[in-house]
């Protein structure tokens, strides 16, 4: 008698530059193999939603601008003929924005200006973003970047400002935070902004440091915003 949650489809993930992303760095394989794990993985399996890091992991030497003839456009030439909608992860910002890892006060504009350029260079190779989620995990302090609730608002409600401004297409994805609870705390804050709640197109959420309680929370909070819940990491 539990209730159960209904899945409404699959997606990936690639943190480009780096030999554990085989799909956009394939080394050793030939063209015909490429293309029979393409079809292996967005045809038979039906992955039909990608989310591809910007500039800073792996073997990226931190945040920069993202060049024309850069591997993640590369990979995404390649598979949007089978269906294929990608969805930008912010995972660095550039150093003079950051005390350390701390995006600094003041510094949300900059940085949502420098995610809108990532947007506009794959936008002009014609390969668009369809969705954008401002970091990977703000509230780890690992991460490369991290941010507050209240910053990770501001940020969301500057980056809107510019994707109309620029007629961009992608819409705004709110989390991507470590776990259920930690975005729950990070989206709450999000929509108390009318202009985030109106263009949110889900929330985003990590499966780590979870409990029946955050689970619950995050729920409660999607539902209230009528928001699908995407689940973008879990090990």
């Amino acid at each position: 008698r539990r209730r159960a949650q209904r899945i409404r489809g699959w997606g990936a993930s690639v943190v480009a530059s780096t030999l554990n992303d085989p799909l956009v760095v394939p080394g050793g394989m030939s063209a015909e193999q490429l293309g029979e794990l393409d079809r292996l993985i967005f045809r038979s399996a039906r992955i039909n939603v990608v989310r591809v890091f910007a500039p800073g992991y792996g073997q990226d030497p931190g945040a920069r601008p993202l060049a024309p003839n850069d591997a993640r456009l590369t990979f995404m030439r390649r598979v949007r003929p089978y269906g294929v909608s990608f969805m930008l992860t912010g995972a660095d910002a550039p150093a003079e924005l950051k005390d350390g890892t701390k995006l600094r006060d003041g510094a949300e504009a900059g940085y949502a200006r420098y995610l809108a350029d990532v947007l506009s260079v794959a936008d002009r190779a014609g390969v668009p973003f369809s969705y954008v989620a401002m970091s990977n995990e703000p509230d780890n302090g690992r991460a490369l970047v991290t941010m507050t609730e209240e910053q990770t608002a501001r940020t969301y409600s500057e980056l809107l400002g510019i994707l109309r401004a620029r007629r961009l297409g992608a819409r705004i994805v709110l989390g991507d935070n470590t776990g259920w609870a930690a975005t729950a705390r990070y989206v709450g804050v999000a929509l108390q902004r009318p202009d985030l709640r109106t263009a949110a197109a889900a929330i985003a959420s990590h499966a780590y440091r979870n409990n029946a309680a955050g689970r619950r929370l995050l729920a409660d909070i999607a539902r209230g915003a009528s928001l699908p819940v995407w689940q973008t990491e879990w090990g």
